[in-house]
């Protein structure tokens, strides 16, 4: 019975428990929004270097059961993606000397230590990562089933791609 009590108390406390998420409101890239109308995008950036049309097969930006297609607009290494008059997104996004990333007031690059990237995204979100870190993690925006997913390479952030589940 005492067993019971305490895994009945931990199972409260655990179930208002909620991982922060990143506030989409929040990244601009150049002064654009995360997600910005395609007119904004090309206002900003100029004519995009190449413009394609991703065949994703499932996710917020395939062109599954809809009759538009999705496009991608290349500059640089930057992508906008979206379709016809909806906003466009900012689906890759490097973190590198080409581009002005900000979350809120504060830059965002890949030369930033860890203790700025927790002062910027909070610990919740980067506790999990180390000096040495190879890989990817995906952290959905507040209140969605969308995200980010931080690209990390020997312990430096290297890129924002955008996510969206299946």
């Amino acid at each position: 019975m005492r067993l019971f009590f305490i895994f009945f108390i931990l199972g409260l406390g655990l179930s208002n428990t909620e991982a922060q998420g990143l506030d989409k409101s929040m990244f601009t890239i150049n002064g654009l929004d995360l997600f910005s109308p395609k007119d904004s995008v090309l206002k900003v950036l100029g004519q995009p270097e190449k413009i394609s049309f991703p065949d994703y097969e499932c996710g917020f930006l395939s062109s599954f059961m809809e009759p538009e297609k999705t496009e991608s607009l290349h500059f640089k290494n930057l992508v906008f993606s979206g379709k016809g008059q909806e906003k466009f997104v900012a689906e890759f996004i490097p973190l590198n000397e080409d581009w002005d990333i900000r979350y809120g007031d504060k830059e965002v690059h890949s030369e930033l230590s860890f203790e700025c990237l927790t002062e910027i995204f909070g610990e919740e979100i980067i506790w999990q990562f180390h000096e040495s870190y190879d890989g990817f993690l995906v952290v959905r925006f507040d209140n969605a089933d969308d995200g980010l997913s931080f690209h990390w390479s020997k312990g430096k952030l290297i890129k924002l791609v955008y996510w969206s589940p299946c």
